[in-house]
């Protein structure tokens, strides 16, 4: 599964778990999986500017974690 800790107005992070697929692997056995989040702005979901992240869960456990930041609009990072 992959967890969001999508950042809120009053800069708390407020989890969001997309759940990828349930499956069984072999021992030193692989799978490739993808998904795609859409970061546009909807009705039901506000992205507010701030630090957010993302990590990959592997039977319970992180396996990858990451970080990205959402600016204001019209607001573009110097660096």
């Amino acid at each position: 599964r992959i967890e969001f800790d999508w950042i809120k107005p009053i800069r708390k992070p407020s989890p969001k778990v997309f759940s990828l697929k349930e499956l069984e692997l072999r021992p030193n056995g692989s799978v490739q999986l993808s998904k795609t989040i859409s970061l546009a702005q909807h009705t039901t979901r506000t992205h507010y500017p701030g630090q957010h992240r993302v990590e990959v869960l592997v039977n319970g456990r992180p396996s990858a974690t990451s970080v990205f930041d959402i600016v204001a609009e019209g607001r573009i990072p110097t660096s």
